[in-house]
């Protein structure tokens, strides 16, 4: 399974990501981004009130896994 991380506050202990992770950094055309999954996950560590991430990938036809 791969896996691809977008964002600029992405952070790994080793500061190598695994094999398995492609680390996209900041990306500025999100189309790239959604051209490149398959399936969203939002594992929110902080309280948020409206995930955007979510609805932009439902307009790409993507399913996310989020929790509450």
């Amino acid at each position: 399974m791969q896996f691809a991380i977008m964002g600029g506050n992405y952070t790994y202990r080793s500061n190598k990501p695994p094999s398995n992770v492609h680390y996209m950094g900041n990306v500025l055309d999100l189309n790239e981004y959604y051209n490149a999954i398959s399936l969203l996950i939002v594992p929110s560590t902080i309280a948020e009130g409206y995930s955007r991430v979510i609805v932009e990938a439902a307009r790409n036809g993507i399913p996310a896994i989020a929790n509450n």
